[in-house]
């Protein structure tokens, strides 16, 4: 009897009595090689989707858009994550003038404030509060007027 050059399984000749533990070993080999082969594209596998996972992990998250000022006095944007960095402006790309601000930059623990906070991060968004004091209006949500935002993550 004769045996293939890779896996050692077995070749028959034609005189050669054929015997059923035969078969059953060289089944054995083709699971057992079968099934190294299924691991080792499950482990690439792994690899390659940690891979993405920690590249996806270090890109950084935008979120550019507008909203339109409903009046309220407090008020959420949402983003669907929780940015580091927050830029809000008017459209003309002022923030206000002497005595009013429409906009400004907030990071993470650091808010903007114009006589009180008006503009900080939140969990998965920014939070705007309009008010007066000190003789300053806080405008980041005066109805009908449009606010250019854009956060980074």
């Amino acid at each position: 009897m004769n045996y293939t050059q890779n896996y050692q399984l077995n070749q028959w000749e034609a005189a050669d009595r054929v015997q059923r533990t035969d078969f059953n070993a060289d089944n054995a080999k083709l699971d057992a090689a079968i099934q190294a082969q299924a691991d080792a594209l499950a482990a690439e596998r792994s690899v390659r989707e940690a891979a993405d996972q920690s590249i996806r992990m270090s890109l950084v998250k935008l979120a550019a858009g507008s909203y339109t000022g409903d009046g309220a006095d407090s008020r959420t944007i949402h983003l669907g994550f929780t940015p580091k960095a927050v830029l809000l402006m008017l459209p003309d790309g002022k923030n206000g003038d002497d005595f009013s601000c429409y906009g400004g930059f907030a990071v993470q623990g650091s808010p903007a404030v114009y006589t009180i906070t008006y503009l900080e991060i939140v969990e998965n968004g920014f939070h705007l509060t309009q008010g007066y004091r000190e003789g300053r209006y806080n405008y980041p949500n005066h109805q009908g007027i449009k606010y250019n935002y854009i956060a980074f993550a």
